[in-house]
Parts: structure tokens; sequence; C-alpha cells
């Protein structure tokens, strides 16, 4: 913490704009893992496609990956694969959809 404390004013010395190159990049490397998914099974294929276009347009990745996880949790129960997803990624996708859409405890 000290440390940071002197390292702070050079770090801000460097304009925002200036990071942006390398967010691309990052951008970049981010993306090179989805030919890893598998398109052809539409329980994989459909969450990570909302995952990847819900970041962007929510501008949250939390909110992002929620969506991603209730669509999965979805897809798991209507294809009759319950099993196929884990009772902690339908208690994690129950508490993103109760935030979501603002339902209590999350409602404010």
């Amino acid at each position: 913490m000290l440390l940071a404390l002197f390292l702070t004013p050079l770090i801000l010395i460097v304009p925002a704009a200036a990071t942006a190159p390398a967010l691309v990049v990052v951008g970049i490397f981010m993306m090179q893992s989805v030919v890893e998914i598998k398109m052809d099974d539409f329980t994989v294929a459909a969450p990570a496609v909302i995952t990847i276009l819900a970041i962007p347009l929510t501008f949250s990745i939390a909110e992002g990956i929620g969506l991603g996880l209730i669509t999965a949790a979805l897809l798991a129960l209507a294809t009759g694969k319950p099993r196929g997803f884990t009772p902690v990624g339908y208690v994690i996708a129950a508490i993103f959809f109760l935030d979501f859409f603002r339902i209590f405890p999350f409602g404010g």
C-alpha cells in the first residue's frame, strides 16, 4: 500500500487514451478462445454467444456473465438435462436473475 502511494502519481501521468491500444490487444487475445466453443451443441453455444454479446451491450462484465449463466441454466432445464449444470450454477444463476430483474432482495 505504501508503494502504491508513491507510484500512483506516476501511473496517472499516462493519459487514459493511451490505454486503448492495450485494451484492444487484450480483447483480441480474449476472442482467440472463442474458436474452442463447441458451436454444434446449442446448449453450449447459446450461453457463450449471449455472454459475448451481452458484455459490451450492458457495459458490464458481471451482467454479461450473469445473462450467460441464466441462459445456460434455463437451457439445461428446458432440454431435460438438469444434471448437466451444477447446483452452485443454478444458485448463482438465480441470484443473477433476481439482481438483473431487480426482484427482492435486490430490488431498490
